[in-house]
């Protein structure tokens, strides 16, 4: 169960749209990034990612029927991050994210951790059907991208950031 349980959370992070405190940390010696142009691009690289680790799996048509809960729910978790992120660039650009204190910031990151952890038991509830469906090669290939994705999310995938460019989505190994 804990390594479903950790797959389920790395292919979050996959598709996870680097929200952390990162808008607190934006420097003016960045251009300043518009919440609406991110918010675009940010659900269709999430919508492109979420395509490919399909793809990448070549399901059977028994197993196309169990992807559309996994499908929902990994949408569903991709949409909350961004509208976050998306917050809180609009307070950047407005300036209040500089009248938050340090408590207030701790309270707004637990809030945003309560409501991932939420999301994420969505998703995890989902997927654990899907999952057992895969043969040993598929859950290989689904366990490769989802590490690939938490390397990158532990580096801090530059990608992810706004006024960043994209970088390539990471191709499954056979």
């Amino acid at each position: 169960m804990k390594r479903f349980t950790r797959t389920a959370t790395l292919a979050a992070l996959l598709l996870s749209t680097g929200l952390g405190g990162a808008a607190f940390a934006q420097t003016a010696t960045k251009p300043p990034v518009d919440p609406a142009t991110y918010s675009s691009k940010a659900l269709e690289r999430s919508e492109a990612r979420i395509a490919k680790l399909k793809a990448s799996l070549q399901l059977t048509p028994d197993q196309e029927k169990l992807w559309p809960p996994v499908e929902s729910a990994l949408e569903a978790f991709v949409k909350q991050r961004i509208a976050r992120r998306t917050h809180m660039l609009e307070m950047h650009q407005k300036g209040d994210d500089e009248k938050l204190d340090v408590v207030a910031r701790l309270g707004y990151r637990a809030d945003a951790m309560v409501t991932s952890g939420e999301a994420l038991k969505t998703l995890a509830a989902a997927a654990r059907p899907f999952y057992d469906a895969l043969n040993p090669d598929q859950q290989k290939r689904f366990t490769a991208i989802v590490r690939r994705a938490e390397q990158a999310h532990a580096k801090g995938d530059k990608a992810d950031k706004p006024g960043a460019p994209a970088a390539p989505a990471a191709s499954p190994q056979p």
